[in-house]
């Protein structure tokens, strides 16, 4: 099984993300060590000695910073992963969810985006979440299971 992260990790945008994420990927292969990874991002070097270390296939796609969606687009198209998971703050659409999620099993975490609500799994993992976001009815009407709090 192939499972894609779209993660960046450079200055404006800190090392959070991808600790999260290569934290979650290496808890994925301990239950399957079958899968495949690979992260998908814009990383400076710092990042990329990091992925390196934790022996972490990546791509690194410096063209994401200005045409994120066609890029990522392009990627999954290319690489065919059966899922994603998408620690990436953008203000992806809702059209652009709902055409991956019929290719793609799409797990999101803490960006409350458009497409955040038709993802299949969205995960806020705040202890400081307002009772507006978390009774969305948007997360119904999106079909998205929603997690949220410290534990997630």
């Amino acid at each position: 099984m192939k499972i894609v992260f779209r993660v960046d990790s450079y200055p404006a945008v800190g090392m959070g993300h991808i600790v999260r994420s290569i934290s979650i990927a290496k808890n994925l292969q301990v239950q399957n060590e079958n899968i495949e990874l690979v992260f998908f991002g814009v990383y400076d070097e710092s990042a990329i000695v990091f992925l390196q270390n934790e022996n972490i296939e990546f791509v690194n796609n410096s063209k994401l910073i200005e045409n994120e969606q066609s890029e990522f687009l392009d990627f999954l198209s290319s690489n065919n992963p059966e899922k994603i998971f998408i620690d990436k703050i953008f203000n992806y659409s809702k059209n652009f969810i709902l055409s991956i999620r019929k290719s793609f099993i799409i797990n999101m975490f803490h960006n409350l985006c458009d497409g955040a609500y038709y993802s299949h799994n969205f995960i806020l993992p705040s202890a400081h979440s307002s009772n507006e976001i978390i009774e969305d009815e948007k997360w119904h009407k999106g079909k998205a299971n929603f997690y949220w709090g410290p534990k997630y």
